[in-house]
């Protein structure tokens, strides 16, 4: 469980950190590449969250 949560926030944390470390330089390759990654995830979270409710629905309304 510890090394799940480290491997899930890790990506994040280098995000965040790269963001703030090049906020005054935002077209950087640092700073798009970090962007890129939080969109990314985003994404990710919101498909596997819309998936999930689905799969409920279904069990709940069969």
């Amino acid at each position: 469980m510890f090394a799940g949560t480290g491997l899930g926030f890790a990506p994040r944390t280098f995000a965040y950190a790269a963001v703030g470390g090049s906020i005054s330089n935002i077209g950087s390759a640092e700073a798009i590449v970090a962007i890129s990654i939080g969109v990314v995830m985003a994404v990710i979270g919101a498909l596997l969250a819309r998936g999930q409710i689905a799969a409920e629905r279904r069990r709940t309304s069969a």
